[in-house]
């Protein structure tokens, strides 16, 4: 999606938001046992699928399949609207093609440079590349938010051209960086409580910024700065002017002062523009959003005016949804596991507390679940210093599990597409919120749902961005410009863990080539 059809995220988002406004159901879970979703007829709908129709909507998501299949038995209303809206809106931002199924996803927290991350940061600058208006000439400098081992740091500053400076919070991991890449400037930050600086030109990078740490860089990136000198900084909470006297005295958080070890960016490139003299000072930022719910407060409060004019506060259970729901690394055979489980602690007495906080995998590796529950079992017992399980307490609990896991099953599949509706709702919030600022913002696919799921990005540039080089890319870094030629990678090059499939009833492939039910016409 350009940023030319900017009225398309304030259309996206109309269509999405009504569907959020029930706080209960977005919080709930299928095995909460509380008579959650809340609404009869998508229950009876949900438990009364046949297991091969309910096989593909694992497979795919229940708002992915074609609207043939969802038929018999008919499915409500009220819950095809919100499936529709959900694939609508997903097809409009580019995430999925008309008649694509859904994709499968692992966690994306923990940075490697693996064959899945490399071909995340490949795609992602070439999708970079593709829509920056007037060339890389305006960027000046990289600054990379949540920067690990600092592989995209150092290869931005290769194609870009232009010094680079990688932040992250964890130590280790820039230790681990500078000895990578010597010739690349790394430090230590905790930017969600100290702020970040940024200067005219910069261009602000997050590859699965966590929760509080985007919202830090979206808050950021908003805040006008005081003026054009180095001095000037901007913290989450204000900013300060070139005396540095903080402009925001209710803040007890200090502005962050660049650093003598900061590389100062690249001098302007001139430009007769006056549109680009006039215009906000702003930077650019590059956002794929991860991990909704790693917040400090309880609700995420909105911060378009469009998201505060809905009164879109979501709670922290909420926005996990959108990140559990979207986790399918958990085989069928594991989360069956898991709910034999816990029928078999509820027998030995474990307290109902701690299973309905779904606290019976505290200390086990989640991938142990896929070996069925004798060894799950075995596991979680010996951890609670209880003796071993007896063949007849795993047939017991086997017995026991099947019938609620059945219907837990069923409406779980309700999850993902709340999942996706409340991403896509936070994305277009950070987006719309740009936007409103007067910088020219799109949100886009950054790479193939084999590499990760969480694949929306956010890219908003100021508005100069455009008369800074020209329209053609000239102007563009050489190897940025090869990114940009780049065919889209293919996700089957990806490696991942075994086990994290989703399962695949009849060889499905994740595209299907029937007419998909949604129709994209409802937003554009």
């Amino acid at each position: 999606m350009e940023d030319t059809k900017a009225d398309l995220l304030v259309r996206v988002f109309a269509s999405l938001e009504p569907h959020a406004r029930s706080i209960a159901l977005l919080e709930g879970r299928a095995n909460d046992d509380d008579g959650w979703p809340y609404e009869p007829t998508w229950e009876s709908y949900l438990c009364s699928l046949p297991e091969a129709v309910l096989a593909r909507c694992e497979c795919y998501g229940l708002h992915c399949l074609p609207e043939a299949e969802l038929l018999q038995p008919p499915m409500p209303e009220s819950l095809r609207q919100l499936c529709v809206s959900v694939s609508s809106a997903s097809i409009a931002l580019g995430r999925r093609a008309v008649g694509m199924g859904g994709g499968s996803c692992s966690s994306c927290c923990s940075w490697r440079q693996s064959a899945e991350k490399a071909e995340q940061v490949d795609a992602l600058l070439g999708a970079f590349a593709a829509r920056l208006r007037g060339g890389a000439s305006g960027v000046r400098r990289v600054v990379d938010v949540g920067c690990g081992k600092g592989h995209l740091t150092a290869k931005l500053q290769r194609a870009l051209g232009v010094p680079a400076l990688g932040l992250d919070i964890d130590r280790a991991l820039i230790e681990t960086a500078r000895k990578l890449y010597p010739a690349v400037a790394f430090e230590a930050r905790d930017l969600v409580h100290e702020g970040l600086a940024w200067h005219a030109g910069d261009l602000i990078v997050g590859l699965h910024p966590c929760g509080a740490l985007g919202e830090a860089m979206i808050t950021a990136t908003l805040r006008p700065r005081a003026d054009d000198s180095p001095s000037a900084s901007v913290s989450a909470h204000g900013y300060e002017n070139a005396d540095g006297d903080a402009t925001d005295r209710a803040s007890s958080v200090p502005a962050p002062r660049p650093t003598s070890s900061v590389p100062e960016p690249k001098p302007m490139l001139s430009s007769s523009s006056a549109a680009a003299a006039a215009a906000p000072n702003r930077p650019f930022l590059l956002m794929v959003p991860c991990c909704w719910h790693k917040q400090h407060m309880a609700v995420r409060e909105p911060l378009s005016r469009g998201a505060r004019a809905a009164g879109l506060r979501l709670p922290v259970k909420a926005l996990k949804k959108a990140s559990m729901a979207l986790d399918s690394s958990t085989s069928l055979a594991g989360r069956r596991a898991r709910s034999e489980l816990r029928e078999l602690l509820r027998h030995r007495g474990v307290h109902e507390d701690e299973l309905s906080s779904r606290s019976e995998m505290d200390g086990i590796q989640p991938r142990k679940a896929a070996r069925g529950i004798a060894v799950l079992a075995a596991e979680a017992l010996r951890l609670r210093a209880m003796p071993p399980p007896t063949d007849a307490e795993l047939a017991q609990a086997t017995a026991t599990a099947r019938g609620p896991f059945e219907r837990h099953r069923r409406l779980g599949l309700l999850e993902p597409v709340l999942g996706e509706l409340v991403e896509l709702l936070c994305t277009l919030d950070r987006a719309l919120a740009l936007q409103e600022a007067g910088m020219r913002t799109c949100v886009f696919k950054a790479f193939e749902a084999g590499a990760s799921d969480r694949n929306l990005a956010v890219l908003a540039q100021p508005p100069w961005a455009a008369a800074s080089g020209t329209a053609s890319g000239s102007s563009m870094a050489a190897p940025l410009a090869a990114y940009a030629a780049l065919p889209p990678p293919s996700h089957t090059a990806s490696r991942r863990e075994p086990g994290w499939e989703r399962p695949n009833p009849d060889g499905c492939t994740g595209h299907h080539t029937a007419q998909h039910y949604v129709c994209v016409d409802q937003i554009q």
